[in-house]
């Protein structure tokens, strides 16, 4: 199945429900040619010996998949970004993409993106059928597409040609002014539409169970964040 290792994934958890990320992890080996890196932070010791436990399934699986654990919650943005540290010495051909944890897996979704990215789209991702909140998501601001950050892939060339164009610190995915989360994928959204070409939105197999990744503390992260947002880009808040 994993005769094509140059798409890797980065999949950030913090094991808050092991069953849950255990049917995404299975749902990506069963119908996808890809690798991943588990990237498991988390203070709890339970949540810890899960994600080793789910780590041994995945490696037996996947060969080329990574493992990555940090014994406390660092967040949804630096999580990712240690994803990218760990892949960025791959080849710039190769592709990256991150899958959030609480996403349930019905089929490929990897070759539709990749298709996409073939077609000249510099990043591809997950439609977006959930708006409710008003502003800058396709709704108040027409200058920008979109993509949600539990589903997306680029190539690796491509995010570091967006950080040459558009420096962010450490020249991460994800601009850690955003942490511990939420607005990071629209502004990697604007990065790469500004330094490297147009974003696409596909329906894809995948079903989002929404803010389990992330946790309930999330709304004064959120507000914050879009606030920045909004400001950086000058966006229609």
């Amino acid at each position: 199945m994993f005769d094509r290792p140059n798409v890797h994934l980065i999949v950030p958890t913090t094991v808050r429900d092991a069953e849950m990320v255990a049917e995404c992890l299975i749902g990506i080996f069963a119908h996808n040619k890809a690798s991943v890196c588990l990237v498991v932070n988390t203070g709890c010791e339970q949540a810890q010996q899960d994600g080793r436990s789910l780590w041994k399934t995945l490696s037996s699986h996947c060969p080329n998949s990574t493992g990555v654990f940090v014994p406390r919650e660092i967040g949804y943005v630096n999580a990712v970004n240690l994803g990218w540290v760990s892949i960025s010495g791959e080849s710039p051909n190769d592709y990256v993409g991150v899958l959030n944890d609480d996403v349930s897996v019905d089929g490929d979704f990897v070759t539709p993106l990749v298709e996409a990215l073939s077609s000249g789209a510099a990043q591809a991702g997950a439609s977006i059928h959930h708006v409710g909140r008003d502003g800058f998501w396709g709704k108040g601001d027409e200058r920008y597409t979109f993509l949600e950050g539990w589903c997306w892939l680029a190539k690796i060339e491509t995010i570091i040609q967006t950080n040459a164009c558009i420096e962010i610190p450490h020249g991460l995915i994800y601009d850690e002014n955003y942490s511990p989360g939420y607005c990071e994928d629209c502004d990697l959204s604007i990065r790469i539409q500004q330094a490297v070409g147009p974003l696409q939105q596909i329906t894809l197999p995948l079903h989002h169970l929404r803010s389990r990744t992330f946790g309930a503390e999330r709304e004064p992260f959120w507000t914050r964040n879009r606030k920045r947002l909004v400001e950086k880009w000058q966006l229609a808040g």
